[in-house]
């Protein structure tokens, strides 16, 4: 793992135009209706059905919601009755409604794992707002770990692989940076607020630990469809 007080890596960082933060809705165009602890049948394509997506590379920004709202609750509530349909409770579904905290520039971008929900992300969100000079931030998990510190007018990141292994070192300008965080963070929350109401639900905030969700509104239930009746 990174040592967080190691400096040295600073001197390599290569320059980052032109920063700013995103987030992102991680979207499907399938969906899986196999053996949700078989390993083999998750890796095969025969156990998936298609999914309408609005999003062609497979991630709806927050700042799409404005214009595209009614076409991102739609894509949600399709996978909602999917799942309905197919008897899935909502934690074999979870994934389908994490979002990423994209950090991008003009010649690149790093998506954030192990950030699904937005409260997650706020952490970072907060401290680059706040941090003093010469202040870190340091995350590990799960085979990926990030170290940011401030140094007078730039933020220098670096990315790992949770053992060591750098594999991004970039500086980026401070101020175009936090420039950016109210507007995402007005954002972000009227796009959760919509698809909250839309859905019924709001599982995009937290992490929710109970096994199911009660989605619906007042003119739209996910009720699974009933099986014919096998003849005689």
């Amino acid at each position: 793992m990174f040592d967080p007080d190691d400096i040295d890596w600073l001197a390599h960082a290569a320059i980052a135009d032109a920063p700013h933060v995103d987030v992102v809705f991680l979207l499907n165009d399938r969906f899986y209706i196999g053996n949700p602890n078989d390993g083999a049948e998750i890796a095969d394509p025969k156990h998936y059905v298609p999914l309408a997506s609005p999003a062609t590379d497979g991630t709806f920004s927050v700042s799409e919601v404005e214009n595209r709202g009614d076409e991102l609750a739609l894509y949600y509530r399709r996978l909602v009755e999917m799942a309905a349909h197919h008897r899935r409770p909502f934690g074999q579904i979870r994934q389908y409604f994490w979002m990423r905290l994209v950090l991008r520039w003009r010649e690149g971008e790093t998506f954030l794992p192990w950030y699904d929900h937005w409260r997650e992300m706020t952490s970072l969100l907060d401290w680059l707002d706040g941090a003093g000079n010469g202040q870190h931030w340091y995350d590990v998990d799960q085979g990926w770990e990030m170290l940011v510190r401030r140094r007078g007018h730039h933020f220098f990141i670096r990315e790992g692989d949770g053992d060591g292994n750098e594999i991004l070192n970039v500086q980026m300008e401070r101020e175009p940076l936090l420039r950016g965080i109210a507007p995402l963070q007005r954002q972000t929350t009227t796009a959760i607020a919509l698809l909250t109401e839309r859905l019924g639900a709001d599982v995009w905030s937290t992490y929710l630990y109970q096994p199911d969700v009660r989605f619906g509104t007042k003119d739209w239930s996910p009720k699974p469809s009933k099986r014919p009746t096998a003849k005689p």
